[in-house]
Protein backbone atom coordinates (compact mmCIF):
# COMPACT_ATOMS: atom_id res chain seq x y z
CA UNK A 1 0.00 0.00 0.00
CA UNK A 2 3.09 2.25 0.88
CA UNK A 3 4.15 1.80 -2.78
CA UNK A 4 1.21 1.69 -4.57
CA UNK A 5 0.40 5.78 -2.60
CA UNK A 6 3.98 6.85 -2.86
CA UNK A 7 4.85 9.96 -6.06
CA UNK A 8 8.47 9.39 -5.09
CA UNK A 9 10.55 7.06 -3.99
CA UNK A 10 12.10 8.17 0.09
CA UNK A 11 15.08 7.49 1.04
CA UNK A 12 13.38 4.91 3.69
CA UNK A 13 12.28 2.99 0.84
CA UNK A 14 15.13 2.95 -1.32
CA UNK A 15 16.93 1.83 1.47
CA UNK A 16 14.85 -1.14 1.87
CA UNK A 17 15.95 -1.87 -1.74
CA UNK A 18 18.90 -4.91 -0.55
CA UNK A 19 16.76 -6.93 1.27
CA UNK A 20 14.64 -7.81 -1.65
CA UNK A 21 16.97 -10.62 -3.31
CA UNK A 22 17.18 -12.09 -0.15
CA UNK A 23 13.65 -12.56 0.70
CA UNK A 24 13.47 -13.25 -3.14
CA UNK A 25 16.09 -16.29 -2.70
CA UNK A 26 14.18 -17.53 0.57
CA UNK A 27 10.86 -16.49 0.14
CA UNK A 28 9.08 -19.20 -2.38
CA UNK A 29 6.44 -19.58 0.09
CA UNK A 30 5.81 -15.86 -0.48
CA UNK A 31 6.81 -15.36 -3.87
CA UNK A 32 3.71 -13.77 -4.98
CA UNK A 33 4.17 -11.03 -2.40
CA UNK A 34 7.82 -10.78 -2.85
CA UNK A 35 7.68 -10.53 -6.91
CA UNK A 36 4.77 -7.66 -6.36
CA UNK A 37 6.89 -5.62 -4.12
CA UNK A 38 9.63 -5.66 -6.63
CA UNK A 39 7.36 -5.19 -9.69
CA UNK A 40 5.89 -1.78 -7.54
CA UNK A 41 9.78 -0.84 -6.58
CA UNK A 42 10.57 -1.30 -10.91
CA UNK A 43 7.51 0.83 -11.86
CA UNK A 44 8.50 3.46 -8.84
CA UNK A 45 12.00 4.25 -9.31
CA UNK A 46 13.21 1.79 -12.62
CA UNK A 47 16.99 3.19 -12.47
CA UNK A 48 18.00 2.73 -9.25
CA UNK A 49 16.28 -1.05 -8.95
CA UNK A 50 17.94 -1.62 -12.11
CA UNK A 51 21.16 -0.45 -11.30
CA UNK A 52 21.45 -1.30 -7.49
CA UNK A 53 19.63 -4.87 -7.17
CA UNK A 54 18.88 -5.73 -10.85
CA UNK A 55 21.65 -8.38 -11.35
CA UNK A 56 20.90 -10.18 -8.07
CA UNK A 57 17.45 -9.95 -8.76
CA UNK A 58 17.77 -11.78 -11.80
CA UNK A 59 20.36 -14.29 -10.73
CA UNK A 60 18.23 -15.36 -7.96
CA UNK A 61 15.18 -15.80 -10.63
CA UNK A 62 16.91 -17.55 -13.38
CA UNK A 63 18.58 -20.02 -10.97
CA UNK A 64 14.89 -20.78 -9.44
CA UNK A 65 12.74 -20.60 -12.27
CA UNK A 66 13.17 -24.22 -13.72
CA UNK A 67 11.88 -25.49 -10.11
CA UNK A 68 8.63 -23.10 -10.14
CA UNK A 69 5.56 -24.58 -10.87
CA UNK A 70 3.81 -22.59 -13.33
CA UNK A 71 1.74 -19.59 -11.13
CA UNK A 72 5.49 -18.94 -10.00
CA UNK A 73 6.75 -18.67 -13.46
CA UNK A 74 3.85 -16.55 -14.55
CA UNK A 75 4.78 -13.93 -11.79
CA UNK A 76 8.53 -14.40 -12.75
CA UNK A 77 7.77 -13.68 -16.25
CA UNK A 78 5.18 -10.65 -15.50
CA UNK A 79 7.61 -8.88 -13.84
CA UNK A 80 10.24 -9.43 -16.71
CA UNK A 81 8.34 -8.00 -18.92
CA UNK A 82 7.21 -5.04 -16.81
CA UNK A 83 10.69 -4.34 -16.14
CA UNK A 84 11.76 -4.12 -19.81
CA UNK A 85 8.45 -2.23 -20.56
CA UNK A 86 9.39 0.69 -17.73
CA UNK A 87 12.86 0.23 -16.94
CA UNK A 88 16.13 2.47 -18.86
CA UNK A 89 17.81 1.39 -21.78
CA UNK A 90 20.49 -0.79 -20.25
CA UNK A 91 17.69 -2.94 -18.98
CA UNK A 92 17.76 -6.27 -21.64
CA UNK A 93 20.98 -6.35 -20.47
CA UNK A 94 20.73 -7.00 -17.12
CA UNK A 95 17.99 -9.46 -17.64
CA UNK A 96 19.78 -11.19 -19.73
CA UNK A 97 19.77 -14.65 -17.96
CA UNK A 98 15.93 -14.44 -17.37
CA UNK A 99 15.56 -13.36 -21.18
CA UNK A 100 18.17 -16.92 -22.22
CA UNK A 101 15.74 -18.87 -19.97
CA UNK A 102 12.66 -17.36 -21.79
CA UNK A 103 14.47 -17.97 -25.42
CA UNK A 104 15.15 -21.38 -23.93
CA UNK A 105 11.53 -22.00 -23.28
CA UNK A 106 10.23 -20.91 -26.68
CA UNK A 107 12.68 -23.31 -28.26
CA UNK A 108 11.88 -26.33 -26.27
CA UNK A 109 7.63 -25.04 -27.16
CA UNK A 110 6.21 -27.30 -24.98
CA UNK A 111 5.32 -24.70 -22.21
CA UNK A 112 1.22 -24.36 -21.81
CA UNK A 113 -0.55 -21.89 -24.18
CA UNK A 114 -0.15 -18.53 -21.09
CA UNK A 115 3.14 -19.40 -20.17
CA UNK A 116 3.99 -19.12 -24.24
CA UNK A 117 2.24 -16.24 -24.61
CA UNK A 118 4.35 -13.80 -22.00
CA UNK A 119 7.43 -15.80 -23.77
CA UNK A 120 6.84 -14.63 -27.20
CA UNK A 121 5.54 -11.15 -25.74
CA UNK A 122 8.75 -11.18 -23.90
CA UNK A 123 11.13 -12.10 -27.24
CA UNK A 124 8.88 -9.82 -28.99
CA UNK A 125 9.87 -6.79 -26.83
CA UNK A 126 13.52 -7.66 -26.91
CA UNK A 127 13.38 -7.76 -30.65
CA UNK A 128 12.08 -4.53 -31.12
CA UNK A 129 14.46 -3.24 -28.86
CA UNK A 130 18.08 -4.94 -30.36
CA UNK A 131 17.80 -7.45 -32.90
CA UNK A 132 21.38 -7.86 -31.83
CA UNK A 133 20.88 -8.96 -28.13
CA UNK A 134 18.25 -11.25 -29.57
CA UNK A 135 21.20 -12.94 -31.64
CA UNK A 136 23.29 -13.15 -29.04
CA UNK A 137 21.21 -14.68 -26.95
CA UNK A 138 20.50 -17.43 -29.73
CA UNK A 139 24.02 -18.03 -29.95
CA UNK A 140 24.49 -18.60 -26.40
CA UNK A 141 21.87 -21.18 -26.60
CA UNK A 142 23.41 -22.55 -29.66
CA UNK A 143 26.53 -23.04 -27.92
CA UNK A 144 24.53 -24.58 -24.57
CA UNK A 145 22.87 -26.78 -26.86
CA UNK A 146 25.72 -27.81 -29.66
CA UNK A 147 24.01 -26.56 -32.15
CA UNK A 148 24.41 -23.71 -34.78
CA UNK A 149 22.98 -20.00 -34.44
CA UNK A 150 20.39 -20.88 -37.95
CA UNK A 151 19.07 -23.96 -36.61
CA UNK A 152 18.07 -22.28 -32.97
CA UNK A 153 16.76 -18.90 -34.77
CA UNK A 154 14.76 -21.35 -37.01
CA UNK A 155 13.55 -23.48 -34.47
CA UNK A 156 12.41 -20.38 -32.16
CA UNK A 157 10.78 -18.84 -35.74
CA UNK A 158 9.13 -22.53 -35.92
CA UNK A 159 7.20 -22.64 -32.45
CA UNK A 160 6.55 -18.84 -32.73
CA UNK A 161 4.62 -19.17 -35.89
CA UNK A 162 2.88 -22.33 -34.58
CA UNK A 163 1.92 -20.69 -31.53
CA UNK A 164 1.04 -17.32 -32.62
CA UNK A 165 -2.60 -18.15 -34.11
CA UNK A 166 -3.54 -19.45 -30.65
CA UNK A 167 -2.69 -16.44 -28.80
CA UNK A 168 -5.60 -14.94 -28.00
CA UNK A 169 -5.22 -11.06 -26.64
CA UNK A 170 -4.81 -8.59 -29.33
CA UNK A 171 -2.38 -6.40 -27.15
CA UNK A 172 -0.14 -9.82 -27.56
CA UNK A 173 -1.24 -10.29 -31.21
CA UNK A 174 -0.36 -6.89 -32.31
CA UNK A 175 3.17 -7.31 -30.42
CA UNK A 176 4.29 -10.33 -31.72
CA UNK A 177 3.24 -8.96 -35.44
CA UNK A 178 5.06 -6.29 -34.97
CA UNK A 179 8.19 -8.12 -34.08
CA UNK A 180 7.79 -10.05 -36.82
CA UNK A 181 7.68 -6.98 -39.36
CA UNK A 182 10.58 -5.99 -37.53
CA UNK A 183 12.65 -9.09 -38.48
CA UNK A 184 11.52 -8.56 -42.17
CA UNK A 185 14.35 -6.01 -42.03
CA UNK A 186 17.81 -8.48 -40.94
CA UNK A 187 17.19 -10.59 -44.51
CA UNK A 188 18.55 -13.07 -42.28
CA UNK A 189 18.27 -16.78 -44.21
CA UNK A 190 15.87 -17.93 -40.94
CA UNK A 191 13.56 -15.17 -41.27
CA UNK A 192 13.65 -15.68 -45.29
CA UNK A 193 12.67 -19.26 -45.56
CA UNK A 194 9.77 -18.29 -43.51
CA UNK A 195 8.47 -15.19 -44.98
CA UNK A 196 4.98 -16.56 -46.03
CA UNK A 197 4.04 -17.80 -42.53
CA UNK A 198 5.29 -14.58 -40.77
CA UNK A 199 3.23 -12.18 -43.19
CA UNK A 200 0.37 -14.63 -42.94
CA UNK A 201 0.53 -14.25 -38.81
CA UNK A 202 1.13 -10.43 -39.57
CA UNK A 203 -1.66 -10.22 -41.77
CA UNK A 204 -4.24 -11.94 -39.38
CA UNK A 205 -2.65 -9.55 -36.39
CA UNK A 206 -3.55 -6.86 -38.88
CA UNK A 207 -6.79 -8.14 -39.09
CA UNK A 208 -7.71 -8.16 -35.17
CA UNK A 209 -6.52 -4.98 -34.60
CA UNK A 210 -7.95 -2.92 -37.58
CA UNK A 211 -11.41 -1.67 -37.55
CA UNK A 212 -13.83 1.09 -39.33
CA UNK A 213 -13.52 4.43 -38.32
CA UNK A 214 -16.74 5.52 -37.10
CA UNK A 215 -15.45 8.85 -36.06
CA UNK A 216 -15.72 11.00 -39.03
CA UNK A 217 -19.25 10.37 -40.97
CA UNK A 218 -18.47 9.00 -44.55
CA UNK A 219 -15.32 8.77 -44.72
CA UNK A 220 -14.78 5.17 -44.38
CA UNK A 221 -11.33 5.06 -43.03
CA UNK A 222 -9.53 2.10 -41.10
CA UNK A 223 -7.82 2.95 -37.47
CA UNK A 224 -5.59 0.69 -35.51
CA UNK A 225 -7.82 0.33 -32.61
CA UNK A 226 -5.19 -0.26 -30.19
CA UNK A 227 -3.75 3.32 -30.22
CA UNK A 228 -4.14 5.00 -27.12
CA UNK A 229 -6.69 7.60 -27.96
CA UNK A 230 -9.12 5.18 -30.10
CA UNK A 231 -11.57 4.04 -27.64
CA UNK A 232 -10.50 0.32 -27.37
CA UNK A 233 -7.56 0.49 -26.16
CA UNK A 234 -7.88 -0.04 -22.47
CA UNK A 235 -4.37 1.02 -20.21
CA UNK A 236 -3.79 -1.19 -17.15
CA UNK A 237 -5.45 0.26 -14.33
CA UNK A 238 -7.32 -1.89 -11.70
CA UNK A 239 -9.81 0.52 -10.87
CA UNK A 240 -10.57 4.05 -12.73
CA UNK A 241 -12.60 5.73 -10.34
CA UNK A 242 -9.70 5.18 -7.67
CA UNK A 243 -6.34 5.70 -9.46
CA UNK A 244 -2.91 5.35 -7.16
CA UNK A 245 -0.11 6.72 -8.06
CA UNK A 246 1.06 2.85 -8.61
CA UNK A 247 -1.88 2.84 -10.92
CA UNK A 248 -1.12 6.23 -12.71
CA UNK A 249 2.81 4.82 -13.24
CA UNK A 250 1.09 1.99 -14.98
CA UNK A 251 -0.73 4.25 -17.12
CA UNK A 252 2.17 5.94 -17.81
CA UNK A 253 4.05 3.21 -19.12
CA UNK A 254 1.03 1.90 -21.54
CA UNK A 255 0.74 4.94 -22.96
CA UNK A 256 4.76 4.62 -24.39
CA UNK A 257 4.12 0.93 -25.29
CA UNK A 258 4.52 0.46 -29.08
CA UNK A 259 1.19 -1.70 -28.89
CA UNK A 260 -0.33 2.16 -28.29
CA UNK A 261 1.91 3.98 -29.77
CA UNK A 262 2.66 2.64 -33.09
CA UNK A 263 0.17 1.58 -36.05
CA UNK A 264 1.38 -1.55 -37.14
CA UNK A 265 -0.04 -1.11 -40.56
CA UNK A 266 2.36 2.03 -41.21
CA UNK A 267 4.74 0.10 -39.51
CA UNK A 268 4.23 -3.31 -41.71
CA UNK A 269 4.63 -0.78 -44.56
CA UNK A 270 7.73 1.02 -43.83
CA UNK A 271 9.69 -1.96 -43.10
Amino acid sequence: TILHNTAKPSEVLINLLPRLPNLLENGTENLRTIVYIIQAYVLLCPGHVTDSIGPAVVSVAASMYSDLVDDGRLMVLRLTETWIKAGPPNTPQVLESLLLTVLSSVHTGSDYLVLMSLHLSILSRLILISHHLFSQLCLRLASAENSNHNDVAGKVMDVWLDKMPCVIAPERRKLLGLALASLLTTESPVVLTRVYLILLNIAEALNDVTRPDDSVAGVGGMIDSLMAGQGDAVLDTDDIDYETEHDSRKRHVAMQDPVHTVVLKDYVQNQ
